[in-house]
């Protein structure tokens, strides 16, 4: 069987009706249909053209229902679908062009729906979805291009959404959007652009680990919380700026980040994780606000930022992790916001300041007797205390 052409007297497709028919090239299907079932086109390697009636019923194309259609080049999505099931076109490697028809009615783009479809150049996704899926687009390797629509309602990208689409140079993520989930565009290595609305309250783990062409991001001040390696191992990002609504980075957060020269650190941030800026080796200045709440700055934290040459520690400082500061081997000056030297001893015993670096006690006039200390100028740098 090489065509097929469905009957109007059919509303259901079921699972697995046509799975695995190899010769199989072309089907039309009618406007009757409301749903397409699972498997029912798996492994139709030979299918190259499904033509869906213009004004058909169809309202959901099931789990694994097209997936592994090889010879499939372009698909026309239906005004009239609400749902496109998980691994709906999975590895469908030819697909080049996916179209949402005008008006759509499109609400879920579930799991793995184009997963590993390497073809795929550009996708527009209507302002009806809310729910874009775990690993929706994941690994389409020739995508370069993802339109949100202007009224866009989803309030979520899924895990791994648009993980290793390597060939993905820019993305503005909605207004709608709220969470960008774990992994969300990890190695998206073509990735030099991304605008963050400040809708978002929360940036998943490895949300953008590995995006090497990545050069600046403005976090805004909506986030509260960015997870574990969000921005790891993004090699080219030079400027950063945290904004003060964060209380939290996650352990490797901008770990490898490797020309990434300053950083600003707010008040608002009490805890600075394990391996937070690991091996930031270009790293030279990291700077927090007078009236900073730090608690906590991890194992690790700053360990192997060749580069630093100062660092200011606040004095709501209480824990420094595990050779937090380790191979730091430019750091001469250490500026403690706080008084007492055997206070200092015990807070960064187990730091592991490379050197003898001199640490300066916070003073806004120079206190009889020997010692060094520091305050903040005019402009809010720390000067030394003559």
């Amino acid at each position: 069987m090489t065509s097929l052409i469905i009957p109007d007297s059919v509303t259901t497709i079921g699972g697995y009706a046509f799975s695995e028919c190899t010769a199989l090239t072309s089907v039309v299907i009618p406007d009757s249909v409301t749903k397409i079932g699972m498997y029912a086109f798996y492994g139709c390697t030979a299918l190259a053209n499904v033509t869906f009636a213009e004004n058909g019923q169809l309202t959901t194309i099931g789990e694994w229902a097209f997936s592994e259609c090889t010879a499939l080049t372009s698909v026309v999505i239906p005004a009239s679908v609400t749902k496109i099931g998980n691994n709906a076109f999975y590895g469908c490697t030819e697909l080049t062009s996916v179209t949402f028809a005008e008006n759509s009615q499109l609400t879920t783009i579930d799991n793995f729906a184009f997963s590993e479809c390497t073809a795929l150049t550009s996708v527009v996704i209507p302002d009806s979805v809310t729910t874009i899926g775990n690993n929706a687009f994941s690994g389409c390797t020739e995508l370069t291009s993802v339109t949100f629509a202007e009224n866009s309602q989803f309030t979520t990208i899924g895990n791994k959404a648009f993980s290793e689409c390597t060939a993905l140079t820019s993305v503005v993520i909605p207004a709608s959007v709220t969470t960008i989930g774990d992994n969300a565009f990890y190695h998206c290595t073509a990735l030099r652009s991304v605008v963050i609305p400040d809708s978002v309250k929360t940036i998943g783990g490895y949300a953008f680990s590995g995006c090497t062409e990545l050069t600046s991001v403005v976090i805004p001040t909506s986030v509260t919380t960015i997870g574990k390696c969000a921005f790891a191992a993004c090699e080219k990002l030079t400027s950063l700026i945290i904004p003060d609504s964060v209380t939290t980075i996650g352990n490797y957060t901008f770990s490898g980040c490797t020309e990434l020269t300053s950083v600003v650190i707010p008040d608002s941030v009490t805890t600075i994780g394990d391996n937070a800026f690991y091996g930031c080796t270009a790293l030279t200045s990291m700077t927090f606000g007078k009236n900073s709440q730090l608690t906590t700055i991890g194992n690790n934290a700053f360990s192997e930022c060749t580069a630093l040459t100062s660092v200011v520690i606040p004095d709501s400082v209480t824990t420094i992790g595990d050779n937090a500061f380790s191979e730091c081997t430019a750091l001469t000056s250490i500026y403690y916001g706080g008084t007492d030297e055997n206070t200092w001893t015990t807070l960064s015993a187990k730091a592991g300041f490379y050197g003898n670096p001199t640490v300066y006690y916070y003073s806004e006039t120079k206190p009889e007797g020997n010692g060094n200390y520091w305050h903040y100028d005019a402009n809010g740098v720390p000067s030394t205390v003559a």
